[in-house]
Order: structure tokens, then sequence, then C-alpha cells
């Protein structure tokens, strides 16, 4: 009896054939992804990370280890994105999915239709990401007029509503500026990106910086490129030495103590530097529109609610709770939570 003939395929199953066994052998030889572990996926709306999606929900389904798998997607809010088809697609596939917002211009004149949408997809944890000029991008949020008015209008409407109807757990701007604010007496606050290598960031070549994640892979000649070294030729002790006596560091150190005189201090720690510069043209400065949307509103919109529990000491003591969303516990692996 003769063998069956090998069944003839089409190059684009040839392709996804070639692919899967790729991307498998690749996990297995640099052991990405382990028992129990939770792999993110970022959809920017382009086809190479819809397919890497589906590559991975195909090894999950196969693979020996057991492993979660997340969507996330940036909403950038272009005019005329329908927003509602790809979480529509994930729940089809039965993918957990996040979505980060930015915040542009036209953003902040619709916080309640915002907070509907949000509602209406069962969207429960919630952060905004501001449109940052970064490089030769200049952000048209952080060059509008009245700009704080405006972002501090946006954010008290946002934060009452979410929290008057009582299905929002999780507002990022209010509820990490609360631990920052109402903290223990003596408690400094801490800023990762000012501390050397508090924020150890890696490229595919094991070089090494610090500080502001995005300035790795920015080039500056002052600056040696803002790499502190490389893990595959120095430890990490004499890269933090190489860091400590770097002229990144001493301007970094500079900026903050600059910032020290500022009222927002305390609950900032310095700002970011990356901010600095793109904003400022340099690490030394002080006031960038970034710390105006992310710490100062926050904390203003804050100690207004707090004034209006009269500043009493029993208010003091339960600021966090009364100031602070409704938070009922965490997710559950059947029901996870949506970030926005």
């Amino acid at each position: 009896m003769s063998a069956q003939p090998a069944p003839i395929l089409s190059d684009a199953q040839r392709t996804t054939t070639r692919l899967r066994r790729q991307v498998g052998q690749a996990i297995v030889d640099y052991a990405m992804i382990g028992e129990g572990d939770r792999v993110m996926a970022c959809l920017s709306g382009a086809k190479d990370s819809y397919t890497l999606l589906d590559l991975l929900l195909h090894l999950r389904a196969r693979a020996p280890v057991r492993f979660e798998l997340a969507a996330v997607h940036l909403d950038q809010k272009q005019p005329g994105y329908d927003a509602r088809v790809l979480p529509a697609w994930l729940e089809t596939l039965d993918v957990p999915f996040h979505v980060i917002s930015v915040l542009s211009h036209a953003s902040l004149d619709q916080p309640e239709e915002l907070l509907d949408f949000y509602l209406s997809e069962g969207i429960d944890q919630i952060c905004f990401n501001v449109e940052e000029s970064e490089g030769d991008h200049v952000s048209s949020l952080f060059h509008g007029p009245e700009l704080r008015r405006r972002y501090a209008a946006f954010l008290r409407t946002f934060w009452h509503r979410a929290r008057q109807s009582g299905r929002v757990r999780f507002l990022r701007e209010i509820d990490l500026a609360l631990p920052r604010m109402f903290r223990p007496e003596g408690v400094p606050v801490r800023n990762i990106q000012t501390e050397p290598l508090a924020m150890l960031n890696v490229d595919s070549h094991g070089n090494v910086s610090s500080f502001s994640p995005e300035l790795l892979g920015l080039k500056n000649a002052d600056y040696g490129d803002y790499l502190l070294g490389n893990i595959n030729f120095q430890s990490l002790q004499e890269i933090r030495d190489t860091c400590i006596a770097s002229p990144l560091y001493r301007d970094i150190a500079a900026g903050v103590e600059a910032c020290r005189s500022c009222e927002y201090f305390s609950v900032c720690g310095g700002g970011a530097p990356v901010n600095k510069l793109f904003e400022n043209g340099s690490l030394t400065g002080t006031v960038t529109s970034y710390c105006t949307l992310t710490q100062m509103v926050p904390t203003d919109l804050i100690l207004e609610a707090y004034d209006r529990l009269g500043r009493s000491p029993a208010a003091l003591a339960s600021a966090e709770a009364a100031l602070s969303l409704p938070v009922t516990g965490g997710s559950s692996a059947s029901e996870p939570s949506r970030i926005s």
C-alpha cells in the first residue's frame, strides 16, 4: 500500500508553520517563558503585533508550561478611531486586555464621554498618559493655552464622577499620589528616575542606562549616549561606580537640588530627567509641563478635596480612604480587571 502524499501547503500556511517553529525555538533557547508567567503582548495596531499575539495564543495551547497572556493597546485618541473594535475582538479570543489612554489637547474637553465609554466596556482601573514632548515630537497638549487649568478641570470632573459611579476601582493619577502625600512623618519620598541604577535599563546588546528609561537609545556626546556600561563586560558594581562618577548623574543631581525649593518637591522628589531634557533642554532644569500635569495638578485636587473634609485629625487619619476610589479587593483570575 503506497504512502499518502504530504498535503500541499499554501504560502500562508508555510509561513505560519515556519514562524511558529522559530518563535517556539527562540522561547526555549532563551528561556523566555516559564511556568506561571504572565506575558504581555503589546498591540500597536500594525500587523506584526497581531501576528505575535496569534503566535503566542498558539504556543499557549501547546506549550509544556502554563502561562497567562494579556494584550495591551495604546489608544492615542486619533480622530475617527473606533476604540471599541479591538476590545470586542480580544473578547472573542478570551484574551484579557488593557488600554492605555493618551490624553491630547482635544481629550481634555471630554471627561464625561471618556468615563461613560470606560464604564460601558466594564473598565474599572483607569490610567491616563499625557501626550509628551519627546525628541522631534512636540505635544499639542503641553503647548496649549491654559494647560494647568484645563487639565485640572478634566481630572476633577473625571475623578468625582468616577467616585459617584462606584464602578471604578482605581484611578492612577489620584491613587498613586495619595500615599506620596499622606505618608508617615519622616519618611522621605523616593524618585527612582533620579537614583543611580534604581531603574535599570538594558538594550538588546547589553548596554546599560539608568534614570528615565527613554534615555536608552538617545544620542548625546556630552553624556556618552547616556550609557553607563555593558552587562556582558562589567559587573553591576562597576556600572554603578561609573554612574556615580558620570556627568549624567552630576547634572541629574543638580536638577534635583534645583527642585528642592518647589512646594511640590515632597511629592515628586525632583521630577523626570527625560522631560526636563526634552522640554527645557537641560537635565539641570526644574519645572516642566509634564510635572505640572502628573504631580502638581493631582496634588492640588487632593488637597482641595481634603480641605472640604475640614482638616480634622480624624480626616487626616482617614484621608486616603476618604479620598480614594472604592477598592473592593484584587482582581480574580476568572474575572480580570481591565485597565484603561
